[in-house]
């Protein structure tokens, strides 16, 4: 069984702010080892689950964040971005599963810790009328190589965004927003017994075929609202797309993967 893991930084377990999930900050080189104790976390419980191979994409920020020496050395890892910046980057249906950790909410939510949808200038992202976030994208675009999402982590509104668009996805929240930038959070290591549970949980789904990979009627009627007027000029005279609203512009588009590169681009 070969096992896709796509990793963010704002849901890694004891990361609480920007301080700790953005190069140049003060508390940036401890959110590195948080995350990639957390990566290691889920690397193990793949491989105790019955994982081949796992392949994990550093999918937060310009891409190198996870310390590599410090890496499960079962694992293979992507760092940096080819073209556009895709989150599950050189996913195919060689795969039986994804898991999305250390994911955020999306754009505006009220209880979401650093919650947006790629950029601070994109308000909301909707597909077929559906408001998605990084997980929706991240799952549409597994889901056009027949690849079922089966684990999320990250705070409690990750958690709860996952399950809305995903049924039948295990979550672990780790963490509980107080503000945007202040949280509540589980020790790191009693945070990762919970990843670890999400991720034997989401591969026993996968292998018993109660995961079902994302799809949306195609092609996508996409939408983007955007923080300010000058945003959604540029993106139409430079990428396509139709003027809907003074901050909205829509896409028709093939498919999850054609969206990604689409956000990527625009981001």
């Amino acid at each position: 069984m070969k096992v896709y893991l796509s990793c963010d930084m704002e849901g890694v377990s004891g990361i609480a702010s920007w301080r700790a999930a953005s190069s140049g900050k003060p508390n940036y080189p401890e959110g590195r080892k948080l995350m990639t104790a957390d990566v290691n976390a889920a690397v193990a419980a793949a491989f105790e689950a019955g994982a081949s191979e796992v392949l994990v994409q550093d999918a937060h920020g310009g891409a190198h964040n996870l310390l590599v020496e410090e890496l499960d050395a079962r694992a293979q890892v992507i760092q940096g971005w080819q073209n556009e910046p895709l989150m599950v980057a050189g996913i195919d249906d060689s795969f039986e599963a994804a898991v999305l950790l250390g994911y955020h909410a999306r754009a505006c939510t009220p209880d979401g810790l650093m919650c947006h949808t790629f950029s601070e200038a994109f308000l909301a992202v909707r597909v077929n009328g559906t408001v998605i976030g990084e997980t929706g994208l991240s799952a549409l675009h597994a889901g056009k190589h027949d690849v079922p999402v089966v684990a999320v982590t990250g705070d409690a509104a990750v958690a709860r965004e996952a399950k809305e668009l995903l049924p039948w996805v295990a979550t672990a929240t780790v963490k509980w927003a107080l503000a945007r930038e202040c949280a509540r959070m589980l020790p790191p290591p009693q945070a990762r017994k919970l990843i670890a549970q999400a991720v034997a949980v989401g591969l026993q789904s996968a292998q018993s075929g109660s995961a079902r990979p994302l799809s949306l009627a195609e092609p996508l009627q996409v939408e983007i609202d955007l923080a300010h007027a000058v945003e959604a000029s540029r993106i139409v005279q430079l990428h396509g797309g139709r003027r809907l609203g003074p901050v909205t512009v829509g896409f028709e588009l093939v498919n999850g993967e054609e969206l990604a590169r689409l956000i990527g681009r625009l981001f």
